[in-house]
């Protein structure tokens, strides 16, 4: 595993990383280019909408790394069916969260809009239809979210960054 550099084993695993995160980035600007086209209410609605998302993702971020971990004590263990079942468990959870999650954002998300303060009535329409719209694919997103993490924190970056390069593309 180690090629004797430890700035070899850092960048070997750090670049391929960089490259999956990126993708996102580049992903989530282009879709906003193309809302912003539609109109800045819409634009300013997404906006919104982006960071009651990432407000959800940062928790169940947690529960990544602590499902990374416990996995990471088996396979260094060399217990691989207790890690494999770990990793079964972290995403038979997730996929139940993801569920309220996306009922929770499609059915309230015209509530969830309005605790935001914000004096543009039509924004805020715009980020509870976008909020509604993600909520359909909150399972794929989120178990992705999840597996995709998981991986990564196994120090498998490669295989994470194939996997959403191929998700970036296809969206």
């Amino acid at each position: 595993m180690s090629s004797g550099s430890p700035l070899k084993d850092i960048l070997k695993t750090s670049l391929p990383a960089v490259v999956d995160l990126s993708s996102q980035t580049i992903m989530w600007t282009i879709e906003a280019i193309l809302i912003g086209k539609i109109s800045a209410a819409a634009f300013a609605g997404v906006g919104m909408a982006i960071q009651i998302i990432i407000l959800f993702f940062t928790v169940i971020l947690t529960f990544v790394v602590g499902s990374s971990v416990i996995i990471n004590r088996y396979l260094g263990a060399r217990d691989y069916w207790e890690a494999n079942h770990i990793l079964g468990q972290a995403l038979m959870i997730g996929i139940v969260i993801s569920f309220f999650i996306g009922l929770t954002w499609y059915f309230g998300s015209t509530e969830i809009f309005k605790l935001i303060r914000e004096n543009e009535p039509i924004a805020k329409q715009a980020g509870a239809q976008y909020l509604r719209i993600i909520a359909v694919f909150t399972p794929l997103i989120i178990t992705n979210f999840i597996a995709v993490g998981i991986i990564r924190g196994a120090g498998d970056t490669k295989v994470s960054m194939y996997l959403n390069l191929t998700i970036n593309l296809l969206n």
